[in-house]
């Protein structure tokens, strides 16, 4: 039996130390590095240095809100579905760096309808991103709708694909 044994034994003896790499002190430094790291690769959540694109611009979004770059607001080709006609659109950069987007949708149907948007941003053919929204019109009006999404936002040359989820009331 070892002396360590016997003292512990009697209830004498120490604990094992831990060792340093387990200790907060040590920890503590590490988890900060970590998110230091994290937010240089994200730049802090600044959009400012996205690199800008020649078809961009800056500008105030509505309620005072600033927008890094914002595409101009384009008229597309008419695009409908279920009755529902696209009449413009403007795609911009979110504070987060997300893409959102203002649209202007005209309810050609005969009825008041509740509809749910959903605009897929495509380059060269590829989707980038998905931007939904919602809406009340009555037959014949034309409202606002502000998109959101999740998608990184990415500057270019964009070619659209709208669909509508219409429920009647």
């Amino acid at each position: 039996m070892t002396f360590r044994a016997a003292w512990k034994g009697l209830g004498v003896a120490r604990a094992k130390p831990r060792p340093f790499y387990r200790r907060w002190w040590f920890r503590a430094p590490e988890v900060l590095a970590v998110l230091l790291i994290f937010g240089a690769a994200n730049n802090f959540g600044d959009p400012s240095t996205t690199p800008s694109s020649v078809n961009q611009q800056s500008g105030v979004a509505l309620g005072g809100t600033t927008v890094a770059q914002a595409a101009p607001v384009t008229t597309p080709t008419v695009s409908s579905d279920q009755g529902w006609v696209l009449d413009s659109y403007r795609f911009q950069d979110r504070a987060f760096g997300d893409f959102g987007g203002t649209v202007r949708i005209t309810n050609t149907n005969t009825d008041s309808q509740a509809a749910v948007f959903t605009v897929f941003i495509l380059i060269k053919g590829h989707q980038i991103a998905s931007l939904q929204g919602s809406a009340n019109s009555a037959a014949g009006k034309t409202v606002t709708v502000q998109l959101t999404s999740l998608d990184k936002y990415k500057p270019g040359t964009y070619a659209i694909d709208f669909q509508t989820a219409v429920t009647h009331y």
